[in-house]
């Protein structure tokens, strides 16, 4: 088994993260070194960590994906009043 202080990864493990696909690579990861699922999160989100220039934050994409929803949101208000307007 490995060291805990040896963060490195697979490279499968390595590309499902930087796809975004977080619990893919937590699957990954058990399968590949036989751990449980604690373990394998914790691998993974302390190699998320020690790259933050790779992957941010955990902050920085909660934010981003509280942008992107509050940009769909006045899309869809502006959608909804410009038709509204049109219909009359």
């Amino acid at each position: 088994m490995d060291n805990d202080n040896n963060p490195s990864l697979p490279d499968d493990v390595i590309d499902a993260l930087k796809t975004g696909s977080k619990i893919e690579a937590i699957k990954l990861l058990r399968v590949t070194r036989g751990i449980d699922l604690k373990a394998a999160k914790e691998r993974v989100e302390q190699y998320m960590e020690q790259n933050k220039e790779v992957f941010g934050s955990s902050r920085q994409r909660q934010d981003s994906s509280a942008g992107r929803f509050v940009f769909f949101a006045i899309i869809i208000a502006l959608a909804y009043a410009g038709y509204r307007y049109l219909s009359n």
